[in-house]
């Protein structure tokens, strides 16, 4: 089950300032984590106008204290891990929807409610259906690198022959 707890959109903020209120923000709300495990657009990774820092570096400072590098990836098939999240909304996991939304998380659920929208089809593009670009695709795109990165069908690492998992599992914030 993916619990969406809560949701950020920094809107003309530089990358210090967002990912700091981030921080302080989950912190509030949430309260110290435990464990983090981060994902993050390639598109951090890029260099803007004279600055020697990007995105993807802020973030990994912010992220330092927990020892986490964020994960990053190429999108092999977007229509597939779109169909892949899709799915989470016509599934149960124990009962339970296979997506849950925390009532603050409005931006988020205004977008899955008709807000992120398909491009028209046309004769020259008929199909396969892709997402029209709009206010809500920066939050759709965090929600599928999620799942992307952390999802079930994700292969997990296997344990050695005779090896147990001891540890119990621990509550995980995620950050996209």
């Amino acid at each position: 089950q993916l619990r969406v707890l809560d949701c950020l959109l920094g809107t003309d903020v530089y990358a210090d300032e967002f990912f700091a209120q981030a921080f302080q923000r989950q912190r509030e709300v949430l309260g110290e984590p435990r464990e983090v495990w981060a994902c993050a657009d390639r598109a951090a990774e890029q260099r803007h106008g004279s600055s020697t820092r990007t995105e993807w570096d802020i973030f990994r400072e912010h992220l330092r204290p927990w020892g986490v590098t964020p994960l990053t990836g190429i999108v092999a098939s977007k229509q597939y891990l779109i169909q892949r999240f899709a799915a989470r909304f016509t599934r149960l996991v124990r009962g339970q929807p296979a997506i849950v939304f925390h009532p603050r998380c409005e931006y988020l659920i205004d977008a899955v409610a008709g807000g992120w929208v398909w491009k028209p089809e046309t004769e020259a593009r008929p199909a396969p259906r892709a997402p029209q670009e709009n206010y809500y695709s920066h939050g759709m795109d965090a929600l599928l690198y999620v799942e992307m990165h952390f999802g079930p069908s994700v292969r997990k690492p296997r344990l050695a022959r005779g090896e147990e998992e001891t540890a119990p599992r621990r509550v995980r914030r995620w950050y996209a």
